[in-house]
């Protein structure tokens, strides 16, 4: 759950759909806002708290080349730390390969491959690790969003954002607001945020500004929450709070 409240915190033609989702900016002027770092932070009842910190590198491009990930989390006795990098390489102007390299308190460090080719609204995934290959199908729509993978399929509103993702487990539903969403400006496909870096797909059109979490089987699990959120003046948001029944929570963005 604590996972599920961060992601929604924080947290491009088929290969890229930035063009396609700002089509409603018809006057060709917009800036294009990139996010330098999100901080976002739990403090839960007992006193114990969680910060989820990311950072975003861009090349000369605007490009997005770096996404580095840090969890760490803070209990009296027993601190846990990890770190997930992200490495974005391009053939031409095409996504061709994300690295992911992976470390934690209890892990000295993993790194996986990932490739990808596209047909017929498929994306099929390949990953790597050591001498361990997978793959699994991500199945998307024509300009690029994840309509479902393994576990959820998702649902969107006519802008483009998730509504709904659901799971033979449980449901989460969103509700947005009206200004400009945190990674609405990464030029990397949307299916990429939400089926491989699992980052900041809910924040890629607009943000979220309510969440409701249901578990079918565990009610006493379900959770929600409404975000309030502080813009700037070409209406991203920069700062977040909320509360819910984990305890309150602050976002704070950064951008380029």
């Amino acid at each position: 759950m604590k996972k599920v409240i961060l992601s929604a915190f924080v947290l491009a033609g088929i290969l890229f759909t930035s063009c396609d989702k700002n089509d409603d900016d018809t006057s060709g002027n917009e800036t294009k806002v990139l996010p330098s770092k999100t901080i976002a932070k739990t403090v839960y009842e007992d006193g114990s708290y969680d910060e989820f910190i990311t950072d975003f590198q861009y090349d000369t491009q605007n490009r997005l080349v770096k996404l580095v990930e840090e969890d760490k989390e803070f209990d009296e006795g027993d601190n846990y730390s990890s770190k997930t990098e992200y490495t974005f390489e391009y053939n031409g102007n095409e996504l061709a390969k994300i690295i992911e390299n992976y470390s934690s308190t209890f892990n000295s460090g993993t790194t996986t491959e990932y490739t990808f080719s596209i047909a017929g609204g498929k994306v099929t995934v390949t990953s790597k690790e050591g001498n361990y290959t997978d793959s699994y199908i991500l199945n998307i729509n024509e300009k690029g969003y994840l309509l479902s993978d393994e576990d959820y399929t998702y649902s969107y509103d006519a802008k483009g954002n998730i509504i709904k993702e659901l799971s033979g487990f449980s449901q989460i539903t969103y509700e947005y607001d009206d200004k400009n969403g945190i990674s609405k400006n990464l030029n990397v496909p949307q299916w990429v945020l939400a089926g491989i870096v699992y980052s900041m797909a809910e924040n890629f059109v607009n943000n979220p500004v309510k969440m409701k979490y249901e578990v079918f089987e565990y009610p006493d699990w379900d959770d929600e929450f409404t975000m309030n959120y502080q813009y700037n003046a070409q209406g991203y948001p920069t700062n977040g709070t909320a509360q819910s029944s984990e305890g309150s929570h602050t976002l704070t963005i950064q951008y380029k």
